[in-house]
This record gives structure tokens, C-alpha cells and sequence, in this order.
């Protein structure tokens, strides 16, 4: 059965990967967007102006839709009033494996994420809070800026462990979450298949582009120099501290995207084919 679903922040990475999942599903979807304008969306998609930031501007766009996706920005307590006068009936949230992490790194992490998760879930709306760890994504983010120049990859913890996820995992679990009961009240940890260390990661990077690459290991202040001019300082301080910290342990490997969704989790491999298929593209 068709659904109407807003899906707030549609131009973003994981935002894209569930708007083309539902279209290809067949759903009626809405996007919305700081700046809409001049994008490209996917055939019968509507687009409309919404920013979680201005929550009242979610009211209309909103307006006729049951469910809603979003990720996490400001506060909740406003937007959710917002998304409950218009008449929405369920909200599926983007947040983090953070959320369940008690570690001292994943603070600024869990803190925010939390707020939002716990407003959602006495909002009186039906709601799921979808966990993901590591994108498989931030290879583009992570490693690929190094190679414009060679083969050399810098990381200050190249054996810190993650267990990468490819974002259309997520839009395939966040669909279930938009569009039935199955997974209201909860909040499940999604992961790729394989805990990997950034040394493995980089490896299958380079067999996929067919690159002999090495990696060099760098201090932290080199590292931080490296991310600045894209990371935000206190996300540059939460990667540095969970590397470092996943150095020790193996990343964390749950079942829930197969539980959910009926197929295993993408091999890291095989999402990274995908992510750079659509890069030039």
C-alpha cells in the first residue's frame, strides 16, 4: 500500500539513499530541503523548503503526510510538536550507534542524539530510532582526499576497527520502519557484515580501484590538520577519541539489517563500488 512520506533532509547521504528507496517501492514521497532549487529528484518526488532548525517551517511541509523521516539537528521538543499538528503518525530518526556507546569519546555524540531519540518516544507518535555505525560512505570523506595525489593514505589509528555500513542497508530498514508496525518502540544498531580496521579498510579500497595503496601513519595533530577543513572542530574530537579507542577492540557486528530487512548486510567491497559508481556519475 502506498504511503505519504516526508523524508526532511532529502539531499543528504543516507536522506537520498531512503528517497530512492521508497520511490522504487512505490510510495509517495515529498523531500524537503534548505534549498531545494536546481536539484535533481527522482520522478514524482515533490520538493518542498522545510529546516529542522526552523521547526515551524516543518508544519507545512508536513501537511498531509504520515510518515516522516529525519536526522538529528537542534532540539526535538519543537519540530515533533510541529510534525504532530500536522497530522503525522509516525517518525523513523537517523541517529548513531553512539547512542548506545558509554564511552567517554562518544559523549558529544550520544548526548544529542539521545535528546532526540527520547523525544520521539514521548511524542505520543509511533517511532524507531535507527542506529547506524560507520558509513561505508566515509571512505569518500576519510581516504579518497588523500589520493588525488598518489597512493598514500594518513591515519593517526590505522588499526582502530569499524564495521562500515552501505547507506541503502539503512534506507532499506528505514522503508520497514516508514511503512508497517514491525519496528515501532524500537531502536536497533545497524552495522555492515565485518568488523574491519581502517588497514583492511583501505586495502579493499584499493583491490575496488584496482591501486596498490599504502598508508601512512601520521600523528594526531597532523591528522586533525588534515580534517579540518571539512570536520567540524567536536566531530574531529569524537573521531579522534573513538579511533583511538578502536584500536583495542573489534568493532561492534549486529544481524539487525538481515533481521529486518530479510538479505545480509552489503560486504564493504561491493557498497564501496557503489559509492564511487556514484560519484562520477
Amino acid at each position: 500500500m502506498e504511503t505519504n512520506i516526508l523524508v526532511v533532509g532529502g539531499a543528504g547521504g543516507v536522506g537520498a539513499a531512503v528517497v530512492q528507496q521508497l520511490v522504487a517501492q512505490g510510495h509517495r514521497v515529498r523531500v524537503s530541503s534548505r534549498n531545494p532549487v536546481g536539484r535533481v529528484w527522482p520522478e514524482g518526488v515533490e520538493a518542498v523548503v522545510a529546516d529542522l532548525l526552523q521547526p515551524a517551517s516543518l508544519r507545512a511541509a508536513a501537511e498531509g503526510i504520515e510518515a516522516v523521516f529525519l536526522y538529528v539537528q537542534g532540539r526535538a521538543e519543537e519540530p515533533v510538536q510541529h510534525l504532530r499538528a500536522a497530522g503525522v503518525k509516525r517518525v523513523t530518526v537517523l541517529s548513531t550507534i553512539d547512542a548506545a556507546n558509554d564511552s567517554p569519546a562518544a559523549v558529544y555524540n550520544r548526548r544529542r542524539h539521545l535528546e532526540w531519540e527520547d523525544g520521539v518516544a514521548q511524542s505520543g507518535l509511533a517511532f524507531t530510532c535507527l542506529r547506524p555505525g560507520a558509513f561505508a560512505s566515509n571512505a569518500l570523506r576519510f581516504f579518497m582526499p588523500h589520493l588525488s595525489g598518489g597512493n598514500v593514505v594518513r591515519l593517526p589509528f590505522p588499526d582502530s576497527k569499524q564495521t562500515p555500513i552501505d547507506t541503502r542497508d539503512i534506507a532499506r530498514v528505514a522503508e520497514v520502519a516508514l511503512t508497517s508496525d514491525r519496528l515501532n518502540g524500537q531502536r536497533p544498531v545497524l552495522t555492515g557484515p565485518r568488523s574491519l580496521s581502517q588497514r583492511e579498510q583501505v586495502a579493499i579500497l584499493g583491490e575496488v580501484l584496482g591501486r596498490t595503496l599504502q598508508i601512512e601513519t601520521v600523528s594526531v595533530e597532523a591528522a586533525r590538520a588534515d580534517m579540518s577543513a571539512g570536520v567540524p572542530p567536536a566531530y574531529i574530537d569524537l573521531l579522534i577519541g573513538q579511533w583511538e579507542e578502536e584500536t583495542h577492540q573489534p568493532s561492534w557486528v549486529t544481524a539487525e539489517v538481515e533481521r529486518i530487512t530479510g538479505r545480509p548486510a552489503t560486504p564493504y567491497a561491493e557498497a564501496l563500488r557503489h559509492v564511487l559508481a556514484e560519484r562520477k556519475s
